[in-house]
């Protein structure tokens, strides 16, 4: 390694890549491609490729459990997500993401998927392997953080 940090390497590295791949903001309140709000986006970036648990999401998100579940209602209607109860505890609800979920969080995503997907084009595979674990180990590694210095739910 050169002289510099692994933080530094993080710190000049994650503008290249958003700078490369960044979707122009909107104006706020204006819909998403998908018609969806800010907040129901949120929720389905939230969800993420596994599921979330929807009583650690509201407390994530920093909403009661009662507003987060006026939008599993919109959004289930809408079929981009499905919620079932837990298997151990049928009072909690899993929330995951159907195929139109999937797509309705690309149409809104912050980087581009044509961009990111050319951007990966350009690395081997294997590379292409390392980085996206490296970026998923790093975003895991950011939500245990958050949960830790804000008290809530990673």
């Amino acid at each position: 390694m050169t002289d510099f940090t692994l933080v530094e390497i993080i710190q000049q590295s994650y503008p290249k890549l958003w700078h490369a791949c960044h979707v122009e903001h909107r104006t706020r309140g204006q819909p998403h491609a998908s018609g969806l709000t800010d907040r129901e986006s949120g929720i389905l970036a939230h969800i993420g490729h596994d599921g979330a648990d929807a009583g650690p999401l509201a407390e994530h998100l920093g909403i009661a459990k009662s507003t987060l579940s006026a939008h599993i209602a919109r959004l289930e209607s809408l079929e981009l997500l499905t919620s079932e109860a837990a298997a151990a505890d049928q009072r909690r609800r899993r929330l995951r993401l159907t195929a139109q979920g999937r797509a309705a969080l690309r149409s809104d995503a912050v980087l581009d998927t044509d961009r990111v997907a050319a951007l990966l084009e350009q690395l081997a595979p294997d590379e292409r392997e390392r980085a996206v674990h490296g970026l998923a180990t790093l975003a895991a590694a950011a939500t245990k953080l958050r949960a830790s210095t804000t008290g809530g739910a990673a």
